[in-house]
């Protein structure tokens, strides 16, 4: 789904593979937060004087293009548009307001021939440019020519899906986000090592996170896109439960969901999935809360008289905890296990 402008005047619209595909990046709607980690696009590389000339650019020590020469790659940009997205469109729009386009901050891009039109793509300063198109749509008077550079001659989709990962210097990519762009490079063929090799910011255990939160069902990762639960939890409850991660964290974000509604007006209302909203985190807080009051009860038990009354398993049991427990107590140090000893000495007062 690509689209150029052509160079009659008034200018006309070129649909390639589908429908139109607007060249603003100013949206306001979103159906789904989730991204793609599958692009249907191939660029052919266009020559890059004609295609400069083409789209009216002026040389300086950086091409000067008009607004209308630059276009999207669809679903290329990595960033989820949620609120907080918008918010630094928002600041960014503002800021443009005031100082007009930063120079020093050009719109990258690839030219491409589509259907023997040179057609100019942006691969990297979506945010820039999101946040132009607002400036100018509420009135802003700003220079209608930004500032424009190629790749480095030779580069295709790949090499541009790779510099997502490091050109995304003033707002860090989440990684939700980046967990889309590897799984992409994967699509491509890129094995971890290679990654790894191209990208040193990250190890192949790093990359091999990512390809396996990318693996997990697309409910899931809403969840994370959306906010509602962290990466780092949810692909840990997904290494644990599985196939039933799913309707584990859909439980606890209706929990989380529910805990916000009882949240004070007055108070921020956060809907984001807690360890407290997972199944049996009750039942794991007692344990740790009261595990030396515990201890001392089992103490008690195996040094009554009656413990001998009791069934063999249960004795066996009560006798393996208890010995478990001493054993840890003793590789601490003589200090620690001293005040070890003291604590389940004054637990076992308070239960008696």
């Amino acid at each position: 789904m690509l689209i150029a402008w052509g160079r009659q005047s008034p200018p006309c619209k070129v649909h390639f593979d589908g429908n139109p595909l607007s060249t603003s990046a100013w949206s306001s709607n979103m159906t789904t937060l989730l991204l793609k980690d599958k692009l249907d696009v191939t660029l052919v590389p266009a020559p890059v004087k004609a295609a400069m000339k083409d789209n009216g650019a002026v040389s300086s020590d950086l091409w000067k293009l008009p607004r209308s020469s630059l276009f999207l790659i669809p679903d290329f940009n990595v960033r989820v548009k949620d609120d907080k997205y918008r918010a630094g469109i928002r600041e960014l729009a503002d800021d443009m307001k005031a100082n007009g386009f930063k120079q020093h901050k050009p719109i990258a891009g690839y030219a491409a021939i589509v259907d023997g039109i040179n057609v100019l793509y942006v691969t990297d300063g979506h945010r820039r440019l999101e946040a132009f198109d607002l400036a100018v749509s509420e009135g802003a008077e700003l220079d209608d020519k930004l500032p424009y550079v190629l790749m480095a001659k030779g580069s295709n989709l790949e090499d541009a899906t790779y510099e997502l990962l490091t050109t995304a210097t003033g707002v860090g990519l989440t990684r939700y986000e980046k967990s889309v762009i590897i799984k992409r490079l994967s699509r491509y063929g890129h094995e971890p090592k290679e990654i790894a090799e191209r990208i040193p910011s990250l190890t192949i255990a790093d990359i091999d996170e990512y390809l396996l939160f990318a693996s997990t069902p697309r409910a899931l990762q809403e969840l994370v896109a959306s906010g509602k639960a962290s990466f780092e939890h949810a692909l840990t409850v997904f290494k644990q439960h599985g196939a039933e991660a799913q309707a584990l964290l859909k439980d606890a974000a209706a929990k989380a969901q529910a805990d916000a509604a009882k949240t004070p007006g007055s108070k921020k209302r956060s809907t984001r999935i807690m360890p407290k909203h997972m199944p049996g985190y009750a039942l794991k807080n007692a344990l740790t809360k009261h595990a030396a009051e515990l201890f001392g009860a089992l103490q008690k038990v195996s040094d009554d008289p009656a413990f001998q009354s009791l069934a063999p398993e249960a004795r066996e049991e009560v006798a393996k905890m208890v010995a478990f427990i001493k054993n840890a107590a003793d590789t601490d140090s003589p200090a620690t296990a001293a005040a070890s000893a003291t604590n389940v000495v004054a637990m076992q007062q308070r239960a008696a």
